[in-house]
């Protein structure tokens, strides 16, 4: 069995920041998505419900209005896809209970 690690991983929420890589191609943020505590809450449970259902090990989790920790521990090569998944399900199942899409 491979090494786990513990990682430290920070997700923001759209347009909350400025990259380089926008700045180098002069891409235009709009306006920055800040969550008030009933999303964060929200939030949380979506992630907590992908955490368990995946068996992903996750020490901790916090929401913030426009960022996200994640602690996950895995193996160096299993990082990207767990963040990926965790991404694109919690996007997907918060936009659809905030009824942003059907």
């Amino acid at each position: 069995m491979k090494d786990l690690h513990a990682f430290h991983v920070v997700l923001t929420t759209h347009n909350s920041r400025i990259s380089q890589r926008m700045i180098k191609y002069r891409i235009r943020s709009g306006i920055p998505v800040e969550l008030c505590l009933d999303e964060e809450i929200l939030l949380s449970g979506t992630i907590g419900t992908i955490v368990k259902e995946t068996g992903y090990q996750i020490l901790a989790y916090n929401i913030c209005r426009d960022h996200v920790h994640l602690l996950p521990v895995c193996q160096n090569e299993a990082l990207s896809s767990i963040i990926q998944r965790i991404k694109s399900v919690s996007s997907k199942l918060f936009r659809r209970q905030m009824r942003l899409i059907p």
